[in-house]
Parts: C-alpha cells; structure tokens; sequence
C-alpha cells in the first residue's frame, strides 16, 4: 500500500518512506517462499511415509520367500554331497579293480618280445603301479607276486632289447668311410645308429635307470662301443699299412695322413738331393756320425708306422666325438663319466701302445747315434701337439689319467727328441778327426754334407724342432729362437771340429781348400734354403762370419803360388840379353837355375793340386784365375825375355812351359771329378 506524499514532507522522509516501502515488499516475498517451503516439506514427509510402508511390505515378503527356500537348498547340498560320495566310491572301486587287472592286461605285451618300446614301458609303469599298490595295501599277496614276476620279467626283456638293439646295429664301417671322417667338422659328424634307435635306447636307459636296473645295460653299451671302436682303429691301421706296402702308397699317404707328414718326408729327400748335386763328391768318406745322418726315407718311416698311427689318431679323435655325443642322448647324464672312461680306455691305450713305439724308436737314436732320424717322427709330435686341445676337449668328461694322456705322450715325446738334439751337437764336436776318414781331394767332409742336411731338415719343420727344444721351459713364444740359437750351436760345433779335422792334412794348401770348401758349403746351404733369417735370431752375422773364413781360406791357399811367383819376379842379376849378346858361364847357369825351380815348383803344384776338389763351379774358376793373374805376367815377361836367348843347348829341358802352356797346366787344377 502506497502513502500519499504529503506536500510538507522533506526530502529525508520521503527517502524513509521509500525504504520502508521496499522492506515492507522484502517481507511480504520472504514469507510467501516461507509458505511454499513449508508446503512442499509437508509433501515430502507423506512420501516417506508412503516408502517406509512400502519397504516393511517387500521385508516383510522377502522373509516368507527365505523361510520357504532355504529347507530345499539345504535338501539339495545333501543330496549332492551324497552323489559325490557314490561316485568317489565307484571310482576307488574301478581304481583297485584296474590293478588286479593289470597283471591280465599287460600279460600278452610282457611275455613277447619288444615290440614298440613306447607301448612296452607303458605296461612296465601300470605294472610299477600295481606293484606299488599291493605293496601297500595287500603285501604277500598273490596279486603281487603275479605282478612282481611279470615286472621281472619285463625289466629282462627290456635288458636283452637294449643289448640287442644296439649290438645289431653297431656295424663295423668300411676303412675308406671311417678314414672321410677327417676332413669333416665335429659339428658334422654323422650319428653310427639311426635315429629311431637312438630314441628306443635312449627310452629303455631312462626306464632302466629309475628302477635301479643300471649294471647291465650300462655295462653292455661301454663293451659294444668300445668293441667297435677298437674294431674300427683296427680297420684303418690294417687298411693304411696295405695301401703303405702296396702299389697304391702313394694314394695311401692321401688318405691315411695328413698331407703335411707326406710333405715333410719328401721335402727332406728333396733338401738331400739338392746338396748332393751341388757339392758332395763321389767317393767321399766321412766318420761314423757322417754315415748315420743320412736323410731318413720313406721306408723307415713306413716301418715306424707312422701314417697308421696319425690315421689311427686322427680317426679316433672324430669316433671319440661321435661316441661323446651318441652316449648323451643314450644314457643318462649322471653315468656319463662311468660310461666314457669305459668306452674310451681300449682305444687310448691302444694308441698309446702304438704311440711307445716312437718313444722306443727315439731311445734308439741315442744308443745307435742315429741322430738324424729323430727326423722320422717329427709329424708324429706335430699331430699331437695340433690335435691337443680337441683331445682335451673330447676328454674333459673322461677321468684324470685319460684327460693327460695325449699331453703326456707329447711331453715324452718332445723330452726324448730334445735329448737327441742335444747329443747331436755333442756328437758333432766329438766326431773322431781321424786321417783315413778325410777326403783325399779336399772336398767336403761327410759330416758337412749330412750336417747340413740334418740343420736343413730341422729348418724346415722349425715349429716341431723348436717346441721340441724349448718344451723344457714350457714356453710357446721362443720356440723358434730356441731352434735358432741350437742352429746356430750345431754350426759353431761343426766348425771347431772342421778346423780340427782340417790340421790331420800335412799340406797346408790342402787344409785351406778343405775349409774353403766345407764353409763354402756350409754357406751355400743356408742360403739356399733361406735359412739365414732363423739363424740370424741368435746370430746376426752368421753369414759375414762364413764368407769371411772363405776368404782367409783362399789367401791361405794362395801362399804356395805366391812362392812360385816371388820365384818369377826373383832378381835375375840385371842379365843384358841385347841382340848378338853371348851369356857368361855365371849367367847361363842363373838363367837355367830360375827356369829350372819354376818348371820343379809349376809341376809339381800341378801335379798335387789337380787331384784336388773344388766342387763349386764359380769358386773354382775364380781361384784358377787368381793363380793364372799371380803367374801368367811375371812368367810371360821372363819367358819373353830369354827365349831367343842361347843360354843352354837344351833348350826344351829349361822352357818346358809357354804362356799357353802354362794357362793349360791352370786349368787342370782341381779336376778331380766330383758329384
């Protein structure tokens, strides 16, 4: 309700006015919303009340629906309950009737041979379990003895199966496949049995294993492998020796050994006869310890047997592999030691016995001074020390006297050989510097020669000769400064004993050319099969040492001539030998006297000295033009002087010689024939 402005009211009342007026329309709205609320308070109270009523009611129901349920599911668990327990019962039934089924069912597999080893060890496990079963619950009972007795049974028929199996397809292979096993990669290596056998094995092992039935066929496998791995070294050795004695030996030494041990015996027959041809003289005589170091040949070597021995070696080590992997997919991994020591203990002392032979063999070189030959079996060591690790590897599973055989033997081997090489350089410096042992024509010695032909053939297989010589330190890193500096020993040992040997000549000329022949020799020999390079490792001027003794030898030998010339060139008392000159008596007999002791001392040089070698072609032209550069001026000059002199009146008594003459007399110097 609006007021009416008074027309006397001030501007602070109407402004009251106006206020009041708003509040009072606050109000009146605050309490028509108070009116609504209350309203719809009122609505939501007769709604719960309605919800409430009709919960109780669905309580109320849910209650009549429980008590009338719950007695069904009550019925229903124990009818369950009584149904599993029937059918427990009917299953412990049928279960306990199985086993005495057992003996009825697995009879007729059990009582015939091994079938399918699969099926067979499924009865074997039902009658296990029947065992088991009886065992426990009826002991002594006739079911058990049934079941027992039929178990037995199966257990030997599994037993002679294993035997059986593997003895008839163990077959001894032919030697030329065993000998292909060589060349081949371990990772390539085939299996002797097939596959379904080996499966069939491996599952009788298994079974065998768990029922404590191990004697028997693990004693079985061990006898038949190590059979047939005898079996088969026995193949190759025999087939290796035919073709060796045979027509075929050269196609023997291909297949039977590796081409190395082939290559090394005819490097050494080669290396003899390049020396022969370039130096050695026919007739030539040496010492005791100059005929036995001749250049081992091929027939000693076939008598070591040494190709069936590293082709025995060889095929072994890939057979050691084979057996290796067929007995882990055999036997059971906690037989594996048992089981390999057993297979390989045959076949590694049949190799070692065979291996003796060469140890033997090195002894003799000793007791015959044989030295030489130690040459022999050189790829014997060679083998075994490049063959050494696989062994080891091979044999890691094996016990400890197995896994050092194959060091062992190497060890023997290298102590004995370095026990020959060092006797050698013994034998060198003590060789008897006997008279009658020398080379009348000064040529070279047969020690030098058969010397060298030892220094070359330990050059040429440098890496056997030096771990051989520095097996006693163990060290792999010097072996070739150990063969150098042993090279270097033999040569300094040769040559006190040349110088010695040199002093048993009277001639001192003589003396001379049998050094300069025999360092000549020496010298050539290194240098033509490139030894210098070894040598120099622990003798770095061994080459200026030879070619420096050469040198003194040759002056040495040039003594003699020199008197010869001195004779020529000697005064001849200033004679004037002027057209129409007639000589004194005095000076007739000075003339006859000069021509007279070079024609003694010529002749008589010639005379010696052309029965003496040089076997080297350019060292004997060389010192027949040192003598010809020596004599020829002064002779000439003295022959152009008195030739048309009448200083006798036989004349060809004193100029028995003119230049040509004497140029000819030269050149039968050293002309004995040599080869």
């Amino acid at each position: 309700m609006m007021s009416v402005a008074s027309p006397f009211e001030t501007p602070i009342m109407k402004e009251v006015n106006l206020r009041k007026q708003e509040i009072e329309e606050k109000l009146m709205e605050d309490m028509r919303k108070r009116d609504l609320i209350k309203k719809n308070l009122e609505k939501a109270d007769q709604l719960t009340e309605q919800m409430v009523a009709t919960l109780d009611h669905f309580d109320e129901r849910l209650k009549k629906l429980e008590n009338t349920i719950l007695p069904v599911h009550r019925q229903t668990k124990d009818l369950q309950r009584l149904q599993d327990n029937v059918e427990k019962t009917m299953n412990s039934l049928e279960h306990v009737i199985g086993y005495h089924r057992v003996a009825h069912s697995v009879t007729p597999v059990i009582q015939k041979s091994v079938g399918r080893v699969s099926v067979y060890i499924d009865s074997m496990k039902k009658l296990q379990g029947a065992i088991e079963f009886f065992s426990e619950n009826s002991p002594g009972s006739l079911e058990l003895n049934t079941v027992s007795s039929l178990f037995g049974k199966g257990n030997e028929m599994l037993e002679k199966e294993f035997q059986v199996c593997l003895t008839k397809h163990t077959r001894a292979c032919t030697a030329v496949y065993l000998l292909d096993l060589i060349s081949k990669d371990k990772l390539e290596l085939p299996d002797f049995l097939p596959e379904n056998v080996v499966d069939n094995l491996s599952e009788i092992a298994k079974w065998l294993t768990s029922v404590d039935k191990n004697t028997a066929y693990i004693d079985s496998y061990a006898m038949t492998r190590r059979k047939h791995l005898i079996v088969s070294l026995e193949i190759v050795r025999d087939h290796v020796r035919s073709l060796s004695a045979g027509p075929m030996r050269k196609t023997a030494g291909n297949l039977a050994t590796p081409k190395r041990s082939m290559a090394k015996v005819t490097t050494l027959r080669k290396m003899g006869g390049m020396l022969k041809k370039d130096n050695t003289p026919a007739g030539a005589t040496g010492s005791s310890l100059g005929k036995n170091l001749t250049v081992p040949g091929l027939e000693e070597a076939d008598e070591l047997e040494i190709k069936p021995f590293i082709s025995m070696a060889s095929v072994i080590l890939k057979l050691l592999y084979i057996e290796h992997k067929l007995m882990q997919r055999i036997i059971p991994a906690n037989f594996h030691q048992q089981v390999f020591v057993e297979i390989i203990n045959g076949t590694l002392t049949m190799i070692e016995t065979a291996f003796n032979k060469f140890l033997h063999y090195s002894k003799q070189c000793i007791e015959n001074r044989d030295h030489s030959s130690i040459i022999n079996i050189f790829p014997v060591a060679h083998y075994l020390r490049k063959e050494q690790r696989d062994y080891q590897e091979i044999l890691k599973e094996a016990d400890e006297h197995n896994r050092k055989r194959i060091p062992r033997l190497l060890a023997q081997l290298h102590d004995n050989g370095r026990n020959v090489l060092e006797e050698f350089i013994d034998t060198v410096k003590s060789d008897p510097e006997k008279e009658s042992n020398m080379p009348k024509d000064g040529t070279v010695h047969e020690l030098t020669s058969n010397t060298m032909m030892f220094v070359q053939q330990l050059a040429g297989n440098a890496d056997v000769a030096g771990r051989m010589l520095s097996s006693s330190n163990n060290s792999e890193q010097n072996h070739r400064l150990c063969l150098a500096q042993y090279l270097s020993n033999i040569l300094a040992a040769l040559k006190l004993n040349l110088d010695k040997k040199s002093r048993t000549y009277d001639d001192t000329s003589l003396r001379s050319i049998f050094l300069l022949n025999n360092y000549h020799f020496i010298i050539t020999a290194l240098v033509r099969e490139n030894q210098l390079e070894l040598i120099r490792q622990a003798t770095a001027n061994i080459d200026n040492i030879y070619y420096s003794q050469i040198e003194e030898a040759k002056t040495s030998f040039m003594q003699l001539w020199r008197k010869v010339h001195t004779l020529l060139i000697a005064a001849d008392g200033n004679i004037d030998i002027a057209p129409g000159t007639k000589l004194k008596d005095k000076e007739r007999q000075t003339v006859k006297d000069k021509f007279k002791a070079f024609n003694n001392e010529f002749e008589e040089l010639v005379r010696v000295q052309q029965k003496w070698a040089i076997p080297n072609q350019e060292i004997k032209v060389e010192v027949r033009e040192q003598i010809r550069n020596l004599l020829l001026p002064p002779f000439t000059g003295m022959y152009n002087k008195f030739r048309l002199v009448q200083f006798t009146k036989n004349i060809d008594k004193y100029l028995k010689y003119t230049p040509d003459t004497v140029t000819a007399e030269i050149e039968k110097l050293f002309s004995q024939a040599t080869s």
